[in-house]
């Protein structure tokens, strides 16, 4: 009982401290793979890699059985974790990474700098929006190194459509893969731009909720994207591991609301939210052997 006292003491003063080091602005060097960046002290990430060892590692995996030369859009990209653990797997690609986030920008845009000094022949665009099409006027939290949007308060955010980002930047090549990570509001996003590319790109979105509007955006958003072509789904918790791939809208159904009972008091949490690949089977005839063979590593590991 003693230790489990002490050990509860010392995780509480290295997180003080990790506070009193992000109060005064300095950095931490975090290294991912083979590359560095640097991220605000208080940030969760080094912590969910540490604690979940699955965590964030499907992307990397897929992505090598997308066509080389492509365009790979992060949508949320966050300080550019994702990115590093892109850019340690290939980087034949060209990345656009989309934050909304000032102050989180800021981080993205020194850490592509960094990158850019690891790594040659990097070609990444970096934009300060928010993707969206029915959010306007908004503001955003920041917590731990995140951020999300604040419903009970305005701000000046404006959403704007992907493809219009996308124009602005002059990208000519094709689209493999959107990766969306918006902290509730991904199915907002995802309408904004799934008339656009009719069942191209994978999208690789998290399917994250917790109250009954962004529940029924999602309800909403699967058959929307089921009759642009994705007529695959395949769903893993947010520490990594694949669950299934369905087509069975009733059985998507059961499983958003798997998650969302447990937001009764009385449940018991056992993860948070789904992490979603949707892809069209005829166009994209690889991604079950990609899925398997992710499936194998994980037995292996």
């Amino acid at each position: 009982m003693i230790f489990k006292i002490i050990k509860k003491i010392q995780i509480k003063l290295s997180w003080w401290s990790r506070v009193v080091l992000s109060y005064f602005g300095i950095k931490r060097k975090y290294f991912i793979g083979k590359y560095f960046l640097y991220i605000d002290y208080i940030h969760r990430m080094p912590d969910y890699r540490q604690d979940h060892k699955l965590y964030n590692k499907f992307l990397p995996h897929i992505i090598k059985y997308l066509e080389p030369n492509t365009v790979i859009v992060d949508i949320g990209s966050n300080v550019g974790d994702t990115l590093v653990e892109m850019i340690n797997s290939t980087t034949n690609f060209d990345f656009v990474c989309i934050e909304a986030n000032e102050k989180t920008y800021q981080y993205l845009e020194e850490n592509i700098n960094v990158l850019n000094k690891q790594v040659s022949n990097l070609n990444i665009f970096k934009v300060n929006e928010f993707v969206g099409k029915d959010l306007n006027n908004i503001s955003l939290i920041d917590y731990e190194g995140t951020s999300k949007v604040n419903l009970k308060k305005q701000g000046l955010k404006q959403s704007k459509n992907l493809k219009l980002i996308l124009d602005n930047l002059n990208i000519k090549k094709n689209i493999s893969l959107i990766k969306l990570d918006t902290d509730g509001h991904d199915f907002d996003a995802i309408n904004s731009f799934s008339d656009d590319f009719n069942s191209d790109p994978l999208i690789f979105f998290e399917c994250f909720y917790e109250n009954d509007n962004q529940l029924n955006g999602y309800l909403e958003m699967f058959p929307r994207l089921t009759k642009k072509g994705y007529d695959n789904f395949s769903f893993f918790d947010n520490f990594g591991q694949y669950i299934m791939t369905t087509n069975n809208f009733k059985e998507i159904k059961e499983l958003l609301f798997y998650i969302y009972n447990q937001f009764d008091k009385d449940s018991t949490r056992t993860f948070f939210y789904y992490d979603v690949l949707a892809y069209n089977k005829k166009k994209h005839t690889n991604i079950p052997k990609a899925i398997n063979h992710y499936i194998k590593l994980l037995k292996n590991n």
